[in-house]
Parts: structure tokens; C-alpha cells; sequence
């Protein structure tokens, strides 16, 4: 049995879009920036190369697109967006490169990250959407406003986390773990994702690459759920059935969210099952917030409003696993 996530697809590349105005000095605010996407995208999961160049020209950066080889690519001048693999759904933001080497943000981690790839000189064309003129003095009018209500939602949302110690005692933690893998339950993770050949929806996507195994057979699943119970904080107590997540070396997710407008979600639970690994951070972007794992730990983070709309701020990523394996528990408390 699989574990589907809610992903939202367009999330790296509005980040990018935020990263790239604060390269080039523009100043407009995060919610001018999601405003445009939600308005040209509300209906649909994928952002064509000519739509993501016209929000470009509405914020002052004029671009042309062009298929080039890695070689002339590598003539622009960056930043500039590139879209790195046919399959992917987004566009990278090359902030430098050099005659190895393309320097890219991370956005399923914060700005501050930087990634270094290697791409091997093919025959393959890239498709790229270059800059050729920005207006460094845009600025919205709403711009310092904006930033007052985005500080102030970020304060609030991060005061909204709940970090439990020691949910889980280290037995419980070992028997799930323990169950899950000698019952070889662990299957690939699926998230929904958009094919771009048939317009279907699809399983498998490299923003998740972790695997996801059923607890339904757990002996001791009714306990798991009590303190799920314990720590509801809506009248209906009502949370989903959890899953084992296991993260191997190299694995993450990505930048998501974790419910959608109008879904039922309102709160996610993820309980940490081991902390002898290196790095499987919960990292909040939009808040500049890392918790670290560790085991028994609970942490219980809203997904959306009263209005049952979502919350930007909840977007997160888990960054990639370092060294071991990764488990958690995770569940989602329902309306």
C-alpha cells in the first residue's frame, strides 16, 4: 500500500522567482510574487515557459527563451533559469557556472543553500529563459506593507508549531522500525503529480524519494493512535491512519505543502523514530525554521486556516539524509 502526498508543483519555482528578485535588488514581496502565480495558475498544474516569462516582465525582468546546448548556456550571463532534466516540472535558478560545473539554488531547502552539478556535454538542448534587461527600481506599492503582514504571519505561524519530547519511548520507536522492516513493508513513496504527457496523475516524482510502509497489521497500532488522540487539538479527536516513513542516505522531500484549499488536513503529526543519522532536518522556508530529529520527539505543525484555506507558511521541505536511515511516523489530524 502506497502513502499519497499532496504536492504543490509550482512551489520551487515560485521560490526561484522570490530568490531571483532578491538577486537583482527588486523589491517586491513574497505575497505580490504568489499572487501572480495563484491568478495565471489557480486551475492548472504546470507553468508553461511563456506564462513564467510574462510574471518575469510584470516584475520588471524582461527575458527571451531559447533551446541551447550546455555550451552556450554556459556563454549566458546568470542568473537565468534553466530547466536541468526534460521530466522536471520546474525551472532552476543557475546563479553562476563555470566550464564544470552549474551553481544552483536548492529550493527545496532556503536561498541560502547552494548546490553544485556536474552536467556532461551532450547533444541534448536545454530550454532556458535568459535575462536581457531588469528594472531594479520596480517596486509595488503594497511592497512595505506586505513585508509588515508577511513578518508578523511568520511569528505567528512559528508560535503555531508544537514540539513534543519523548512522545515515544525508545521501545516504541525500535518496534515500529523493526516491524516495518522485517515485514519488508516499505514500498516507494508516491506524491500527486501531473503527467506532462497525458495530463494524468502519476505516482512516482524525484521531489519525494523516500519509501512509505502501512502500519494497518501493527499489533500496537491502536496505542500509536491514542497518543494521536492525546495530542488532537480539534473537537472531532479524528486523525488519519499513520504510516512509517523511511528516508535512506541521499533521500529527501522537497519543497510541499501538505494539504490544499478546502482539503480536510488541517494539522500534520510526524513523529521522529531515530536520531543516529545526519541531517533529515524539517526545514520551514518561509519562517527560516529547522527541527532536528530526534527520537521519540513529536512535532505537530497546521496545514491550514480556520477557513480551511492553506497556510503559505506551512510549506516545508525535509533536507536530505546524510548518513543512515531515516524513520518517522507521520499522520494528519481531520476535520
Amino acid at each position: 500500500m502506497f502513502r499519497y502526498f499532496s504536492e504543490t508543483l509550482r512551489e520551487p519555482t515560485i521560490a526561484n522567482v522570490i530568490i531571483l528578485c532578491h538577486e537583482l535588488g527588486i523589491k517586491v514581496s513574497k505575497t505580490k510574487i504568489r499572487k501572480l502565480f495563484f491568478e495565471r495558475f489557480k486551475d492548472s498544474k504546470t507553468i508553461p515557459a511563456t506564462d513564467l516569462q510574462e510574471i518575469l516582465l510584470v516584475l520588471g525582468i524582461s527575458t527571451f527563451i531559447a533551446k541551447v546546448s550546455l555550451s552556450k548556456a554556459k556563454e549566458m550571463v546568470p542568473p537565468y533559469f534553466l530547466l536541468m532534466e526534460p521530466e522536471d516540472m520546474n525551472f532552476s535558478l543557475i546563479l553562476d557556472h563555470n566550464d564544470q560545473e552549474m551553481i544552483l539554488y536548492e529550493t527545496n531547502a532556503c536561498s541560502v543553500y547552494q548546490k553544485n552539478t556536474t552536467l556532461i556535454e551532450g547533444t541534448r538542448s536545454y530550454l532556458g529563459i535568459f535575462i536581457d534587461f531588469y528594472n531594479k527600481n520596480t517596486c509595488d506599492e503594497d511592497y512595505q506593507s506586505d513585508i509588515i503582514s508577511e513578518q508578523n504571519a511568520a511569528k505567528e505561524y512559528k508560535e503555531s508549531i508544537n514540539i513534543i519530547p519523548n512522545l515515544f519511548s525508545p521501545k516504541e520507536c525500535e518496534d515500529v522500525i523493526n516491524f516495518c522492516e522485517s515485514e519488508q513493508l516499505f514500498e516507494k513513496s508516491k506524491v500527486f503529480k501531473l503527467d506532462r504527457n497525458d495530463n494524468e496523475w502519476i505516482g512516482y516524482s524525484n521531489v519525494c524519494t523516500s519509501s512509505t510502509a502501512a502500519l494497518i497489521s501493527y499489533k500496537k497500532i491502536e496505542e500509536i493512535l491514542d497518543k494521536q488522540r492525546q495530542i488532537a487539538s480539534t473537537e472531532s479527536k479524528l486523525t488519519e491512519h499513520p504510516v512509517c516513513i523511511r528516508y535512506q542516505t541521499g533521500e529527501e522531500f522537497r519543497q510541499h505543502h501538505k494539504a490544499s484549499d478546502g482539503d480536510n488536513r488541517v494539522n500534520t503529526i510526524i513523529v521522529f523514530l531515530n536520531d543516529n543519522i545526519a541531517g533529515g532536518e524539517i526545514f520551514f522556508p518561509e519562517i527560516n525554521y529547522t527541527v532536528k530529529p530526534e527520537r521519540g520527539t513529536c512535532l505537530v505543525f497546521p496545514n491550514l486556516d480556520n477557513n480551511l484555506f492553506r497556510i503559505a507558511e506551512s510549506v516545508h521541505c525535509v533536507l536530505p539524509v546524510t548518513s543512515g536511515n531515516m524513520y518517522t511516523l507521520e499522520s494528519f489530524e481531520v476535520r
